[in-house]
């Protein structure tokens, strides 16, 4: 707790905005969490670097195949503002082959005995948060460039 009001004297004495300070504790938080999440994942759980995985794998194939499904298909611009390239063709690929890829690792890989619905339905809820991360990560980094911008 010293150290918030440390920070939060220090903003107010060089004449931080209050946006500033809260971009930097929530940028501060989200790492932290982040890896707190990962490590008691590991060490908690049976087979929890399998979890971890799990994660990382949603994320990694909905990345990249919206990228390369809205590269060769894409038509429609998603949020051309915040993010110009992502198109909703791209989006629904990365939905599909993010939900459908992970489903067969998480099936043969990590418990072969849960329920299909329950799995195909987690990493659909992970799929599309994970696409709503980048692009919150991306307004976020836009109006920091702003800010920047602006300050110059």
């Amino acid at each position: 707790m010293i150290c918030c009001w440390k920070y939060i004297v220090i903003a107010f004495i060089f004449n931080y905005t209050i946006i500033n300070i809260a971009i930097t504790f929530f940028s501060l938080f989200y790492i932290a969490i982040s890896i707190d999440f990962i490590v008691l994942t590991i060490n908690r759980l049976d087979n929890g670097h399998l979890y971890v995985w799990s994660i990382f794998i949603v994320a990694f194939f909905t990345d990249t195949f919206a990228y390369f499904a809205g590269y060769l298909f894409g038509k429609h611009k998603l949020i051309p503002k915040v993010s110009p390239k992502k198109t909703i063709e791209g989006s629904i690929c990365g939905l599909i082959m993010g939900t459908i890829i992970p489903t067969i690792y998480y099936i043969y890989m990590v418990d072969p005995g849960i329920s299909f619905i329950l799995i195909i339905l987690v990493t659909i809820v992970l799929s599309i948060v994970g696409q709503f991360g980048d692009l919150i990560f991306k307004l976020l980094v836009l109006y920091i460039v702003e800010f920047k911008l602006l300050t110059i």
